[in-house]
């Protein structure tokens, strides 16, 4: 039973302690756990051949996802699959899926024209983000248009979203194995558990339902008319206390669905049980 977790390079992202712990629990379970950083090997794509049995794909780097594509279209299980993964990773396509849904989101709006960004900006506040996920920056307040076309010169190509009136907060969801951890976002970025009501319970699994994703996060703001979503992520936030353990339930179960015969034989909560439990939990700090 082997699971490569495809990570990106070392210190980009703050989650070793947790994900050294989801490698732990699952190898008590039985598991060969070991991570990759798909960019730093020296690959020739036609000669990838798989040594894992299930890839976890924890990196936003594009040369990772064009290999995790490579070895999907092999037959290979991945958590999240692959598809889902690109749909997410292209931003603009995972507003429209999730426009599709029914989900609601800020307007959003794309071009390379420092004119029509001007005049966005006259008549609505705006962020802006790059359209793929490779850059993990948070949204980018547009005060003023002298910016604009600084940003419009950078490699990426950005992502214009208006900066909604009467915004009160800002929260992240954690969706791992059906179970939602909710955090407020402070103005310095620090997580701040709370309580997942019903409406973000079922918000955020509606946002997986449209992309197709099993373990991931979700931004959104709560404003005087309701909550918006501002942004999906396949990879959870690592930050949240608490998350090992569902992250490697997810992945045994994930596992399960296709090799029943080297399955795990825990409970699945069912569907009533965890909206009960994500609705009531406050986690601790």
């Amino acid at each position: 039973m082997r699971v490569v977790f495809v990570l990106e390079e070392e210190g980009s992202v703050p989650s070793a302690a947790a994900l050294g712990e989801v490698f732990e629990l699952l190898g008590r379970r039985g598991f060969q756990v070991r991570s990759e950083v798909f960019e730093q090997l020296l690959v020739r794509p036609e000669l990838l051949v798989a040594e894992g049995d299930l890839y976890v794909l924890h990196s936003h780097h594009p040369v990772a996802l064009s290999l995790a594509g490579i070895l999907s279209r092999q037959g290979v299980r991945i958590l999240n699959p692959y598809p889902s993964c690109a749909w997410t990773f292209d931003r603009l396509e995972a507003m429209q899926r999730l426009h599709s849904a029914g989900v609601a989101l800020p307007r959003t709006w794309t071009t390379s024209d420092p004119a029509f960004v001007r005049g966005l900006l006259e008549r609505t506040p705006l962020v802006a983000r790059p359209v793929r996920a490779c850059d993990g920056s948070e949204w980018r307040p547009v005060t003023d248009s002298s910016s604009i076309e600084g940003w419009l010169r950078e490699s990426e190509p950005q992502l214009f979203q208006e900066r909604l009136g009467g915004e009160v907060d800002r929260f992240r969801a954690n969706v791992v194995g059906g179970q939602v951890f909710l955090h407020r976002v402070s103005a310095e970025g620090r997580l701040l558990p709370c309580r997942a009501s019903v409406e973000i319970y079922d918000l955020a699994h509606h946002c997986g339902q449209a992309l197709a994703l099993y373990m991931y996060s979700v931004d959104m703001v709560g404003t005087r008319g309701g909550f918006y979503v501002t942004g999906v992520d396949y990879v959870p936030d690592y930050r949240s206390p608490g998350l090992a353990e569902p992250v490697a339930d997810c992945v045994q179960q994930y596992f399960g669905r296709f090799h029943p015969e080297r399955g795990s034989g825990r409970k699945k909560l069912d569907l009533q049980e965890v909206r009960e439990a994500s609705a009531d939990r406050v986690p601790s700090t």
